[in-house]
C-alpha cells in the first residue's frame, strides 16, 4: 500500500511498517489516479459540479457499487428521486431505503437539507441506487461529500479528474492512498 501526501511526502508502507519515505515538492497526482481506476474520496463540494478532494483512496479493485453520501439539494417524491451535489439520484424498483440504523424507512422521510447516501451505478448522467439511507446531520458538514466509482476523465495539468460527472480538484494537501 503506498500513501501520498503530495506536498510533503510519499510513503511506501506494507502490514510490516514504513519501507521508505521521501519528501518532495507538489509532484502533482499519482499515476494510479487514471481513467478506469476505482477510487473513493472525502471531500468538500464547491458548487454542484466540483469537489475538493481532501483524501483519496485508489483501490485495486476493477469492480463494484458506485457510492455518494452528502446534503440533499432536492427531492422527486413522484419519481423517488434525491439530488445530492448535482447529482439526480434515483431509486431502482426494489431499492432498499433505510434510516441511520439500518431500519426500513418511507422514502417520503427524505427531506431537503437533510443528508443521504446511496449506493448503486452511474450511468448516462443518473445515478441509479440499490441502496438510499438518511444520514444524521452533524454540525459544520454541510460541504462534506463522499464519492466513490470510476474515474472517466483526468487532467494532470489541472490537477483533476472527473467522478460522477463532477470535477475533483487535488491540492498538496490531498492525501492519496494507493492499495
Amino acid at each position: 500500500m503506498k500513501i501520498f501526501n503530495t506536498q510533503i511526502r510519499t510513503l511506501l508502507a506494507t502490514s510490516f511498517g514504513v519501507i521508505s519515505m521521501a519528501t518532495s515538492a507538489f509532484a502533482g497526482m499519482p499515476d494510479d489516479i487514471r481513467v478506469g481506476a476505482r477510487v473513493e474520496l472525502e471531500g468538500r463540494s464547491l458548487n454542484d459540479v466540483t469537489v475538493m478532494a481532501m483524501e483519496i483512496e485508489v483501490s485495486a479493485a476493477t469492480v463494484g457499487d458506485d457510492n455518494i453520501k452528502g446534503v440533499i439539494q432536492a427531492v422527486d417524491q413522484p419519481n423517488r428521486s434525491i439530488t445530492i451535489s448535482g447529482i439526480e439520484i434515483v431509486a431502482n424498483s426494489d431499492a432498499s431505503v433505510e434510516d441511520e440504523l439500518n431500519e426500513p424507512m418511507d422514502f417520503s422521510d427524505f427531506t431537503a437539507g437533510s443528508r443521504g447516501k446511496a449506493e448503486g451505478k452511474f450511468a448516462g448522467g443518473v445515478f441509479l441506487a440499490h441502496r438510499m439511507k438518511l444520514k444524521k446531520m452533524k454540525e459544520g458538514v454541510e460541504t462534506e461529500i463522499d464519492l466513490g466509482g470510476v474515474v472517466t476523465k483526468v487532467d494532470r495539468a489541472g490537477d483533476s479528474f472527473t467522478l460522477l460527472g463532477i470535477e475533483v480538484l487535488t491540492t498538496p494537501r490531498t492525501v492519496v492512498e494507493v492499495e
